[in-house]
């Protein structure tokens, strides 16, 4: 007998977007990005993206490149999530989350409904949980299944926030507004129809909300194209140099240079005086150009991540807040850097610690890190190859697009959603 293959239905998903995903320079623009480049290389998959347009993080319709734009159906609303002082005291008094209500817009909101009243789709993928915002909206005009690929667990980074801060004023604030955003997510977790979570430690807090809802662990992706014309071997050339490169307009990420500043510096230079730090990334505060010296540089934003660091052999990333997975440490990886990260920072990457990384948690095992590297070529080589081989087996974009697929497939087969 002939044999026939068992082709899976093609589903047709509609993709929903706090931000644009562009530029690349932003973890969580690049996380969207992969997100959807992983789709598209399944053949069962047919996707369309509807993205938020944000004042904070413009993109311009013509950079957007052509190709995406044509293969995802793209399209964008123009959204102002800035925080707004009378709106945050109106919040205040109400039950409503203002880290939510900020990115609920009346255009954007119609703009779903009309494409879901005008278009057929199988599965809607929250990109966030801001975005369930608009579950009761989307409920009234859709029946398939609604998936949160939830970025981390927003209410714990704010809480480490808040826990910090040493105003008072905002303290007081962020209480209430923590609390309010907690129920929000435990709400949003409880009525969607499964979850995608980014990291095994997020995927614990989501089940013990809801163990109702599905939930599959699916990391973010690397898209090893950008690396075409990359030099694996110029970190090789030359005496070595450290560097952070992060969105700085995110807290923990000023968090932690903070802290590697005051209390890692010091012993690093202490011991290894000819050292050079390099700190870069967009919106760098203004505090951070202050404290340039021999042992440390100032870039700010640069235009091409890939170019800037082809030279640039020891990442650093001394994150002491945040859920989630590092966009940083998945492309350094596959850059083939050695790196070196504290172990919530590499939180979420099943990382072997000194095969394809270095963790150091105190400001005296980060710095020893740091030299232990710096003083040895051949560590270095090691950790830059065994770290590529790990990216390759673990970020590769058509392996998580075909488990992400496999999950709506056993999603609609189950014939689990929400009522």
């Amino acid at each position: 007998m002939e044999k026939t293959e068992n082709k899976l239905k093609e589903l047709k998903i509609l993709q929903l977007a706090y931000k644009m995903p562009f530029s690349l320079k932003d973890g969580g623009a690049y996380s969207v990005y992969t997100s959807a480049k992983s789709l598209l290389t399944q053949a069962d998959c047919e996707l369309k993206i509807l993205a938020m347009n944000t004042r904070k993080d413009w993109f311009p319709e013509d950079d957007i490149p052509k190709g995406f734009a044509s293969k995802t159906n793209f399209e964008w609303v123009e959204v102002d999530t800035r925080l707004r002082p009378l709106r945050m005291i109106r919040n205040f008094f109400s039950n409503r989350s203002d880290f939510t209500e900020r990115f609920y817009c009346e255009e954007y909101k119609k703009k779903v409904i009309e494409t879901l009243l005008n278009e057929s789709f199988d599965v809607i993928q929250l990109e966030h949980v801001y975005l369930c915002s608009y579950l009761d909206d989307i409920r009234k005009v859709f029946d398939g299944q609604i998936v949160l690929r939830a970025q981390n667990v927003e209410y714990e980074l704010w809480e480490t926030y808040r826990s910090e801060s040493q105003n008072i004023f905002l303290k007081f604030y962020l209480k209430s507004a923590v609390r309010k955003l907690r129920l929000f997510e435990e709400n949003a977790i409880a009525n969607v129809d499964g979850v995608i979570s980014l990291t095994v430690q997020d995927r614990i807090v989501f089940e013990s909300i809801s163990r109702l809802r599905p939930c599959e662990v699916i990391p973010i992706g690397f898209d090893d194209r950008t690396l075409d014309d990359y030099s694996y071997q110029k970190q090789f050339e030359g005496e070595p140099i450290v560097y952070h490169l992060g969105s700085m307009d995110w807290r923990p990420n000023i968090q932690g240079v903070n802290w590697f500043l005051r209390e890692v510096l010091p012993i690093l230079t202490a011991k290894c005086p000819e050292i050079k730090v390099k700190l870069a990334g967009k919106k760098m505060p203004k505090k951070f150009y202050k404290v340039q010296s021999e042992n440390v540089v100032v870039d700010g934003e640069v235009d091409c991540a890939v170019s800037y660091v082809e030279d640039k052999s020891i990442l650093i990333v001394p994150l002491l807040s945040g859920s989630g997975i590092r966009v940083k440490i998945i492309e350094a990886m596959a850059m083939g850097k050695s790196i070196v990260s504290t172990s919530l920072g590499a939180q979420g990457i099943n990382y072997t610690d000194g095969k394809n990384i270095l963790i150091a948690d105190s400001p005296e095992s980060f710095a020893s890190a740091i030299i232990k590297s710096y003083d040895s070529l051949k560590l270095r080589k090691e950790l830059s190859k065994n770290a590529k081989e790990f990216a390759i087996n673990e970020f590769d974009l058509v392996q998580l697009g075909k488990r992400k697929m496999n999950f709506y497939h056993k999603l609609i087969n189950t014939g689990i959603r929400k009522k």
